[in-house]
């Protein structure tokens, strides 16, 4: 698994953050790099791996480079109402924390996912998406009501049974569904 720490230590090896980025780093030219369609890459799968990649960008802290990967998977997918298209959003919403920008569209358009029809998982994806170690370690630059925010949007994400615990943050509360086919500033 792509995100997944080690499972067993090398001589010298740390379970520090910095060493797990690491190992992702070192992985991220093998795995995360997306294929071309001209490589074998079928189009379903695409914007899956253009989102991994913009999670390692951000482990990063590459923002603009993630930024730029984001925009990328999202024009792939903006129609979709798939998990992976959640997911973009997700990782959307991360980036505009990060960046001190207004994540309300995006979270419109998530709430329009979330409580649509149920997501499909495109491209042969998994349907549970394990991001709790990745996620812990871009929450050391969140604040603790954005990490908890997202913590309970991944929960929902994996399991509708969680949206409900959604209504606890006033952010989610006050916004309302935006449509998918909204443009994205700089679209």
């Amino acid at each position: 698994m792509l995100f997944s720490a080690p499972s067993r230590k090398t001589p010298g090896a740390h379970s520090s953050p910095n060493v797990w980025v690491s190992g992702v780093r070192e992985r991220a030219g093998r795995e995360a790099r997306p294929a071309t369609p001209e490589g074998g890459c079928a189009p379903p799968k695409l914007p899956h791996r253009l989102n991994n990649l913009t999670l390692v960008l951000l482990l990063q802290d590459k923002l603009t480079d993630a930024d730029a990967i984001n925009h990328e998977a999202w024009s792939l997918t903006r129609s979709r109402s798939d998990i992976t298209t959640a997911r973009i959003l997700f990782m959307r919403l991360v980036l505009c924390v990060r960046q001190s920008v207004s994540p309300a569209p995006y979270l419109g358009q998530l709430n329009t996912l979330l409580t649509g029809p149920a997501l499909t998982a495109k491209g042969n994806v998994a349907t549970q998406w394990d991001i709790a170690k990745p996620l812990e370690f871009l929450g050391e630059k969140l604040t603790s009501d954005h990490l908890d925010l997202l913590t309970a949007l991944v929960a929902a994400l994996n399991d509708r049974a969680n949206l409900p615990a959604l209504d606890a943050f006033s952010e989610w509360r006050n916004q309302p569904p935006v449509p998918l086919a909204t443009p994205w500033p700089r679209e």
